[in-house]
C-alpha cells in the first residue's frame, strides 16, 4: 500500500503513524474534537509555527536555516494583519 501524506510527515518526524486510524476515525465522527488527546504538543511543535511573537521568529528562523526558502505562513483570517505587523516589526 502506498503511504498518504499523514504516514510520510509522522514517518518522517520520528513518530509512530498507528495513531492515524483513530485520527481519522475522529476526524469523521466529530470534526476531531475526540482526538485532540493523540496528539501531543511535540507534535504540534513540529509540524506548525505556533507560540508567541518571538517563538515564531526563532522557527521560522529554523526553516530559513534548513534551507526554506519561502515559508508559507498561514495564520487565522481573523488575526492575518496582526500576525504579519508582529513578524515583520
Amino acid at each position: 500500500m502506498k503511504p498518504n501524506v499523514g504516514e510520510i510527515l509522522l514517518e518522517k518526524g520520528g513518530f509512530d503513524s498507528s495513531i492515524l486510524g483513530p485520527l481519522r476515525a475522529a476526524a469523521q465522527k466529530d470534526g476531531g474534537q475526540s482526538a485532540i488527546g493523540l496528539v501531543s504538543d511535540e507534535m504540534v511543535d513540529s509540524f506548525y509555527v505556533v507560540g508567541g511573537v518571538s517563538r515564531c521568529k526563532e522557527r521560522i528562523a529554523e526553516y530559513r536555516e534548513a534551507e526554506v526558502d519561502l515559508p508559507l505562513l498561514l495564520p487565522r483570517l481573523e488575526d492575518f494583519g496582526k500576525v504579519a505587523q508582529s513578524l515583520i516589526g
